[in-house]
């Protein structure tokens, strides 16, 4: 059979095609390593990012760095970060691992079992958390039922001063709030004694640390409110203002809610303020008829009451 020349050109068109067809399904082993690299790299990357995320050593916290002030105890803040640590963030990422440790949980944590100023947590990388925490600054000690109280200068109840801590309050100012008043013949028999000073760290006539006697005598838990800011202001001023004209102050005792306030002085004798008037008008008014009324005689002083700004009324013992 005889091709025409048509013939022959279709073909040579259909063999060049076959070849070109099989040169492009033939690819070189480079290029096969690189596609084969290129596919297979997201999955590497993922493998690499689990085993880092769930199983490398490298990011699990093993420092936990506690700084305190103001007579928090660190190791119950760490005590609690541990807790923490030891449970799941969202039930499946452990804690343990410094990028899934949850601050704002750990923040509110600490701050349920501490009074707290300021509060700073921080990761370091590769393995530390660093917690920077400010107690709430102690500004007066509260006695009811039978127990002393540090009271923050918001007036919630810190904490119990309990064993050691309760030789900083003088024992006469212990003894005295346990029986309520002072008796004169047991004060002279100390005197006749002699007894060595007591040590006095917090309570010194430099830095005078309120002691308020809650004259109801409730019991009051960590946390409570027992004092409004009115009264921390007043009472944290009060016995200054007293010892710069010259009356020495033992206690100051306050029923919770009212705004009568009674102090106790070290010579036997009671103040009455009121929370309505200004302390230093009704030290002035005191200062005024001590000098020009009571004069030398205040020994036998039952009380002065300098709650009304136009009277004053004062009583003598029998």
């Amino acid at each position: 059979m005889q091709l025409r020349d048509g013939d022959v050109m279709t073909r040579r068109n259909d063999d060049d095609v076959r070849q070109w067809r099989k040169r492009r399904h033939r690819m070189p082993f480079k290029q096969t390593l690189v596609l084969m690299a290129f596919i297979s790299a997201p999955f590497l990357c993922c493998g690499i990012g689990v085993y880092v995320l769930f199983f490398s050593p490298y990011f699990i916290i093993d420092l936990v760095d506690v700084k305190v002030s103001g007579g928090l105890d660190a190791s119950s803040i760490k005590s609690v970060v541990f807790r923490q640590m030891d449970n799941a963030s969202f039930a499946i990422f452990s804690q343990k691992r410094i990028y899934f440790f949850d601050t704002v949980v750990a923040e509110q944590s600490i701050r349920k079992i501490s009074a707290i100023d300021t509060i700073s947590i921080r990761k370091k990388f590769p393995n530390t958390l660093i917690i920077e925490i400010e107690g709430k600054p102690f500004k007066l000690v509260w006695f009811s039922a039978g127990h002393f109280y540090e009271v923050a200068s918001d007036g919630s109840i810190l904490r119990e001063i309990e064993g050691g801590l309760l030789e900083s309050i003088p024992r006469t100012i212990r003894e005295t709030a346990l029986r309520g008043s002072i008796q004169p013949s047991q004060e002279s028999k100390e005197k006749k004694i002699k007894k060595k000073p007591e040590k006095n760290i917090e309570f010194t006539a430099q830095k005078i640390i309120p002691i308020v006697i809650d004259e109801e005598q409730k019991t009051v838990e960590k946390g409570a409110m027992v004092l409004d800011n009115d009264a921390i202001l007043f009472l944290s001023g009060i016995q200054d203002a007293l010892q710069a004209i010259g009356v020495n102050t033992l206690v100051l005792k306050k029923k919770q809610g009212l705004l009568d306030i009674r102090v106790l002085t070290t010579e036997g004798w009671e103040i009455l303020f009121t929370l309505l008037e200004s302390d230093t008008s009704q030290v002035a008014n005191l200062s005024t008829v001590l000098k020009e009324k009571i004069k030398g005689d205040r020994k036998r002083l039952k009380y002065v009451d300098v709650r009304f700004s136009n009277r004053i009324y004062y009583a003598y013992r029998n």
